[in-house]
């Protein structure tokens, strides 16, 4: 098994990594009331990597042409009221600094 209870996976484009994340879809689940997280494992297996768990809930990975990004739907702190999902961008390489890991995509 290559990703228990994984959702949406994505290859990264080099086909060397997957992106998924686990969680219920939130038509299941109301807000606010469990976790969604992102991972990131091996194409050929191994440990999976748990992707910036600053954020709370983090959905549907798309990978950046590059493969050095992943952008995802996702909140920070679905216990903050005024929280909103939002579309989000971060690197892989978590050696970035903060601003740069928690960048916002305007529409």
């Amino acid at each position: 098994m290559l990703a228990r209870d994984g959702r949406d996976p994505r290859f990264s484009p080099d086909g060397e990594s997957i992106a998924y994340w686990v969680g219920l879809p939130p038509q299941i689940v109301p807000r606010g009331t469990m976790p969604a997280r992102m991972y990131v494992v091996p194409a050929a297996g191994g440990e999976a990597t748990l992707f910036h768990p600053e954020f709370t809930v983090m959905r549907h990975p798309v990978w950046s042409p590059d493969g050095k990004y992943l952008v995802f739907s996702g909140l920070r702190d679905q216990s903050t009221p005024s929280a909103e999902w939002d579309w989000w961008v971060a690197p892989i390489d978590e050696g970035n600094t903060d601003k740069d890991r928690r960048s916002v995509i305007d529409s």
